[in-house]
């Protein structure tokens, strides 16, 4: 898909937090995420880089119709000098995966292409979403089967909109 492979290589800007012995670049946040810790001992972590961390709670967005609005729980890197604030998202290709049965190859691939865990502001993140979710329908329509309606990109991107109210 055009564009996938340039969102996930695209890494955000130096990040500099201003305090005490905070890492200055991303690679912190990136190595930290690969840890698969819960996101609580992950915001301490973070805390006690210097980094201004903190977990946050979607119940969805007003986009999605309020049955499909999905609720999660993430962590939230502010002040990081980048301007927008940093989603640290431990399992991020996780809530891409589907079922063999509605997979098709080239969807495995685009699958395979996303990073399993992503540290990005909430904007490149709408990217990636819409990006894979589109893969995700066309993967269903290719199988003769309907895209259910909780994969629909509104759906999928309700996880992290309480972020993108406030960025």
């Amino acid at each position: 898909i055009p564009g996938l492979q340039d969102l996930i290589e695209r890494k955000p800007a130096a990040l500099r937090s201003g305090r005490g012995n905070a890492p200055q670049s991303s690679a912190d946040l990136h190595a930290f995420s690969q840890t698969g810790q819960p996101n609580a001992p992950a915001v301490r972590a973070l805390r006690g880089l210097g980094y201004e961390a903190s977990l946050a709670f979607s119940i969805g967005s007003h986009s999605a119709p309020s049955a499909l609005r999905l609720s999660h729980e993430f962590v939230v890197v502010r002040g990081c000098g980048a301007g927008a604030p940093l989603i640290v998202e431990p399992s991020f290709r996780e809530h891409f995966a589907i079922g063999s049965l509605y997979a098709t190859e080239r969807y495995r691939q685009v699958l395979a292409a996303v990073p399993e865990e992503l540290v990005a502001p909430y904007a490149q993140l709408c990217e990636m979403v819409r990006l894979v979710c589109a893969e995700m329908k066309f993967s269903f329509e290719a199988t003769g089967n309907s895209l259910p309606p909780w994969r629909i990109v509104n759906s999928v991107l309700s996880r992290w909109a309480s972020v993108g109210r406030t960025a």
